[in-house]
């Protein structure tokens, strides 16, 4: 299941951005990448000096790839109920 969510978000990817995604056959934003950015984050704030240290733009895009997994989870549940 997660491949054929994988392979649905890399044709929207290539859909959106022909001329950057090329021929890559792995998206950007798919379940593994996504969560590897998400677990990326997480150990890199448990060694932030301070509240102002992350740009809050960066932040919020870091959210927006959390938002994208809660979906994938979602529709990873429905397949398994």
């Amino acid at each position: 299941m997660i491949r054929v969510l994988d392979l649905q978000r890399l044709a929207l990817e290539k859909e959106s951005a022909p001329e950057r995604m090329g021929q890559t056959e792995e998206p950007i934003y798919g379940v593994l990448s996504s969560l590897k950015w998400w677990e990326d984050l997480i150990h890199d704030m448990e060694g932030w000096p301070g509240q102002d240290f992350y740009p809050v733009y960066e932040y919020l895009n870091e959210l927006t790839i959390r938002d994208g997994l809660e979906e994938y989870c979602e529709a990873l549940q429905v397949e398994f109920d």
